[in-house]
C-alpha cells in the first residue's frame, strides 16, 4: 500500500495533489490540515471529504509532535472529531492523547524494559506492565499448573529487580 503525504497551503492545491496522487499510483492520501493557510475547519474539512478520491488520513499534528499546528490543543481535537464525523478514513492522534483515557497498559516487548508507550502510558497516570513482567507473571502461572506447586520463593518484585 502506498501513502502519500500532502502538505498543500490551500484546499484547492490539497485537492489537485490528491488528484495527482491518485494518477500516479497512490492507495491512500495523508492530508496535513496544519499546512494550509487560513484553515478553516468546518468550510475546508467538508470540501476535502466530499471531493477525495482515495481514501484520506487526516493529520493535524501540534508542535509539540513535529507538526505544524500551534493553536489551541481544544480547537485541533474538535477538528479532528470533525474531519471523523465528515467521513475521514483514518485520522492521526499522538499516542500522548490516546493513552489519557486508558487506567491498564500492558506493553508486550521485552527490551528495552520501558518502552516509549510505557512511559508516555505512565505519565498518562496508567498502571503499566512490561513484556518482562508479564512473561514473568505467565512463567510463574504456567509452573504451577505444570507442577502443581504454587507460589514462588521470591515475589515478582524481588526477581524484576535483580534483572
Amino acid at each position: 500500500m502506498i501513502c502519500a503525504p500532502l502538505m498543500a497551503e490551500s484546499v484547492e492545491q490539497m485537492l489537485s495533489d490528491m488528484h495527482q496522487a491518485k494518477m500516479e499510483g497512490a492507495d491512500v492520501v495523508e492530508i496535513r490540515l496544519g499546512c494550509i493557510s487560513d484553515f478553516q475547519p468546518h468550510r475546508d474539512l467538508k470540501l476535502l471529504l466530499e471531493n477525495k478520491p482515495l481514501p484520506v488520513v487526516v493529520v493535524y499534528g501540534p508542535t509539540w509532535e513535529g507538526g505544524e499546528y500551534e493553536g489551541d490543543e481544544q480547537e485541533r481535537l474538535q477538528a479532528l472529531l470533525l474531519a471523523k464525523d465528515l467521513g475521514a478514513d483514518y485520522i492521526e492522534l499522538e499516542l500522548k492523547e490516546t493513552l489519557r483515557d486508558y487506567k491498564l497498559v500492558i506493553d508486550a516487548v521485552y527490551t528495552p524494559r520501558k518502552t516509549r508507550l510505557l512511559k508516555e502510558a505512565e505519565a498518562a497516570g496508567a498502571i503499566v506492565v512490561s513484556g518482562v513482567e508479564m512473561f514473568l507473571r505467565q512463567a510463574t502461572a504456567q509452573f504451577s499448573l505444570f507442577t502443581g506447586h504454587k507460589g514462588l520463593k521470591f515475589s515478582h518484585a524481588q526477581i524484576l529487580s535483580l534483572m
